[in-house]
């Protein structure tokens, strides 16, 4: 940025016929004289990587559906812990977590507290004083906008996606899984109680299994397609 200004500088000690007048130069030589642009340049850094993470892992051909639920609930634990106590969020997931208000400033960090990054701190001491506190403000405000704007829009609540993250290989042989599993097939319409008394004994068999257990324990970085593609090849 700073070489850009001074590129501006020096067209701007042409004469003025010699000077572009497109819209686009004037916009950037006005952002010259803003001595807060740095300071936005470098939150714009940190920030962008919380939303460029989540949307760059669902680009992928493997199934993820599994994931979705955990990687909603992260994306919106990572972004309200950047302005808010962390008490407020302990213990909460699903229904709990879209019930959180960003606004109540009770639950806020203070200006010296809130997540702005290391580099976004160092500019920060370039601009005066006073100006400091509004444009942590203005930060602040952004990551409230943005969580407003998540938390009504993402299923965090859908039972569905709760109950699909139990096809996690690890997450399989929780406790929990068996209630989840039941859940999930009472929502088929094709499955009778039958079917849903079979797979649970099913489900109970593969938990016990020493092979699917072995299988499980070796499954970090394998598709979750493949994983269960191995246990039934295991079954049959």
């Amino acid at each position: 940025w700073p070489a850009i200004c001074d590129y501006f500088k020096s067209l701007q000690q042409k004469s003025t016929k010699q000077q572009p007048t497109s819209g686009a130069y004037r916009r950037i030589a006005t952002k010259c004289l803003d001595k807060e642009i740095i300071v936005k340049m470098e939150f714009l850094i940190e920030v962008v990587p919380l939303f460029e993470n989540f949307a760059a892992f669902f680009q992928s051909v493997e199934p993820q559906v599994h994931v979705l639920h955990t990687r909603m609930s992260e994306l919106v634990e990572r972004l309200l812990l950047r302005i808010l106590k962390p008490e407020a969020l302990a213990g909460k997931s699903g229904k709990e977590l879209k019930a959180i208000d960003p606004k109540n400033v009770a639950d806020h960090l203070s200006d010296d507290d809130i997540v702005l990054g290391h580099d976004t701190r160092q500019a920060l001491r370039s601009i005066p004083k006073e100006s400091r506190h509004r444009v942590i403000v203005s930060m602040r405000a952004f990551y409230m906008s943005a969580a407003v704007y998540l938390l009504p829009r993402l299923p965090l609540d859908n039972p569905l996606l709760q109950n699909l993250i139990y096809f996690q290989p690890k997450k399989s042989f929780l406790p929990e899984s068996l209630k989840a599993i039941c859940d999930l097939v009472q929502k088929m319409p094709h499955m009778d109680s039958k079917d849903a008394i079979d797979i649970a004994d099913e489900w109970r068999a593969y938990r016990l299994d020493a092979d699917t257990i072995s299988l499980s324990e070796n499954a970090e970085g394998k598709r979750v397609d493949h994983y269960w593609r191995d246990v039934i090849s295991l079954q049959s």
